[in-house]
């Protein structure tokens, strides 16, 4: 996915509200889900999102408790405005 240079939104487990609100960056950021890839005690234990920039820096996360919070500003920062 990075060596195109996008962004990744990595949901861990089925969250639409995440798909939803960065739907219109689908153009520069790829939306993937993916399940069982934190390991107990690892970094993204409890996490439910990551957003990634292209050069593999984490800019953004999501717990249970904050959902899609910051995740408009987040994208607009590293992505610029949405899509119309």
């Amino acid at each position: 996915y990075f060596h195109a240079a996008r962004g990744v939104l990595l949901t861990l487990g089925c969250d639409q509200p995440l798909a939803d609100e960065a739907a219109a960056w689908k153009d520069r950021v790829y939306l993937v889900a993916a399940e069982g890839v934190a390991d107990p005690g690892s970094a993204v234990d409890g996490l439910t999102a990551l957003l990634v920039r292209p050069d593999g820096y984490i800019c953004w996360t999501a717990a249970p408790e904050t959902g899609t919070d910051g995740l408009t500003d987040a994208l607009r920062t590293w992505f610029g405005p949405p899509a119309m």
